[in-house]
């Protein structure tokens, strides 16, 4: 199971309890102590308290929107986001007429997927977008 990516397992016959306390200790570890969480695909990762993003040991700067966009990806990762689900979150009811929500994807793809790098962040045509580490795909 380790070397399969997985962060723990329970062997059967286990304890729900056990479980559940396993549980627990995954969130602690991602909780930071003062309620933020560091998200992390890959080697990127986002402390959304502090809003530093790092993919390796590099530091990538992002604007507001760009970042916003960032952290729900990576919050629903490795799930698919569509287009509707960005454009409400980033803007509510009232999206822009244009499509902005394209520039600013490019603004974060550029900073966060450089050439000599693995790619995150991954367009599905006609359904949404999503952030993952392609080696934690089944």
């Amino acid at each position: 199971g380790f070397e399969g990516g997985a962060d723990d397992y329970v062997v059967k016959p286990f304890a729900s309890r056990e479980v559940e306390a396993r549980l627990l200790a995954l969130v602690r570890r991602s909780q930071l102590r003062d309620g933020t969480f560091m998200l992390q695909v890959g080697d990127l990762t986002f402390n959304t308290g502090t809003l530093k993003v790092m993919r390796g040991e590099r530091n990538i700067e992002l604007p507001p929107i760009p970042l916003k966009m960032l952290e729900m990806l990576m919050r629903h990762s490795p799930r698919v986001l569509t287009r509707d689900v960005l454009e409400r979150a980033l803007w509510g009811d009232t999206p822009p007429d244009s499509d902005v929500l394209r520039a600013h994807l490019h603004i974060l793809r550029n900073a966060v997927d450089r050439k000599d790098e693995k790619p995150l962040i991954r367009t599905l045509r006609g359904i949404g977008y999503q952030i993952s580490d392609e080696s934690h795909l089944g």
